[in-house]
């Protein structure tokens, strides 16, 4: 890991990836979900992190559908 601008984490290893649905565009957000998740925004990329737990994550997705 290193700091970056900002406060910011980058964090080595880190497999993002963001929907199909939003294919060349950059208005959106990417995930990586290994022991916690995180979230950030595709536009932003060294910007600030979300993160959470795999089970608040998929309880977040219960909740969208």
């Amino acid at each position: 890991m290193r700091t970056l601008r900002g406060g910011a984490v980058a964090r080595s290893g880190a497999s993002w990836k963001k929907s199909t649905h939003s294919v060349g565009a950059d208005e959106c957000v990417e995930i990586s979900a290994a022991d916690i998740v995180r979230v950030r925004d595709s536009k932003k990329r060294h910007s600030r992190e979300i993160t959470c737990s795999r089970t608040v994550w998929q309880g977040f997705l219960d909740w969208l559908k």
